[in-house]
């Protein structure tokens, strides 16, 4: 007797999801329509009351946007230092360990490849889309700096280190 009471209720469910599925998709059309027409007929109202809803969440909704970006572009910095450090994100140079101070590098002659400039979110956002091309390194700012204002192009480190065990060479 309740395995009869089951089938029924089963084959009442199935009978109920079709006719469901059935009904959406006959007035899925004629609901589009009236939306659309709704919305040609009120579109100034639904402006002005999006305005005021818009002014009244103000504060918190710029609140939630800045904290975030600030996640999604800590998220993306961190994908880019840890694909190009191999792991554990640290300076290729002096083996800096603080995320802070870490900065993406233009291996040689990556920058004059690249004439569009980008500050440090886009540049991550474009090297996750590329797929991490090569060519880049992560530097601590010291490194990355010291290397700037060299006329060699040697990291103040490397330059300390070569003249300690090779003096002979005057680097």
């Amino acid at each position: 007797m309740v395995d009869i009471i089951d089938d029924k209720l089963l084959m009442n469910k199935e009978k109920k999801r079709l006719y469901d599925i059935e009904y959406r998709m006959r007035t899925h059309e004629i609901k589009l329509k009236r939306g659309k027409q709704y919305y040609e007929d009120n579109k100034k109202t639904l402006y002005i009351k999006s305005r005021e809803r818009f002014n009244r969440n103000r504060e918190r909704n710029l609140e939630w946007k800045r904290n975030h970006d600030l996640q999604l572009r800590t998220r993306n910095r961190m994908i880019v230092l840890q694909h190009y450090s191999k792991g554990v994100p640290q300076c290729a140079c002096c083996g800096e360990l603080i995320y802070q101070f870490l900065q993406i590098d233009h291996i040689e002659q990556g920058r004059k490849n690249k004439p569009v400039k980008l500050n440090a979110d886009k540049l991550c956002v474009r090297l996750i889309k590329d797929g991490f091309p090569d060519g880049y390194r992560i530097l601590c700012a010291n490194c990355n700096n010291g290397r700037r204002f060299t006329k060699n192009g040697i990291c103040p480190h490397q330059r300390i280190i070569t003249r300690t065990l090779f003096p002979e060479l005057g680097v």
